[in-house]
């Protein structure tokens, strides 16, 4: 009963972040695939970070050498949101600042952790 009351919050989580997505396109735009999610994942663990800029403005980044920055163009292109810019010499940076975009990427990552949190309960409970 417990696992199930879990997942049902899980799947709250990801209703909220695809009502979110639709709302912020109108439902003129596909939900990104899960595939791609479970990569930008992924990819965000190691190269993504939420950041407080002077302006106490947050921020979501993911800075990349500008050799890579096609990598950052596909998943402002996927996500339909977000802005490409180069930073320096050599560094490019894929971010979000909006406050429509925050709230997106920011359901993006609680569903994922709702998942992780699941799965790690459900191992502890087969582990006990």
């Amino acid at each position: 009963m417990i696992l199930r009351r879990r997942f049902c919050r899980i799947l709250l989580i990801l209703t909220l972040f695809k009502e979110k997505y639709n709302n912020y396109f109108s439902g003129s735009r596909e939900i990104p695939s899960n595939d791609f999610l479970t990569w930008l994942l992924g990819f965000t663990e190691g190269d993504g970070s939420f950041v407080v800029c002077n302006r106490n403005d947050l921020q979501f980044v993911s800075t990349q050498g500008s050799d890579d920055v096609q990598v950052l163009h596909m998943i402002c292109d996927a996500l339909g949101f977000g802005k490409v810019v180069k930073q320096g010499k050599r560094t490019s940076r894929f971010f979000v600042q909006d406050k429509r975009g925050l709230e997106l990427i920011v359901s993006f990552f609680l569903y994922l952790m709702g998942i992780l949190f699941f799965l790690l309960d459900n191992v502890n409970s087969l582990n006990s």
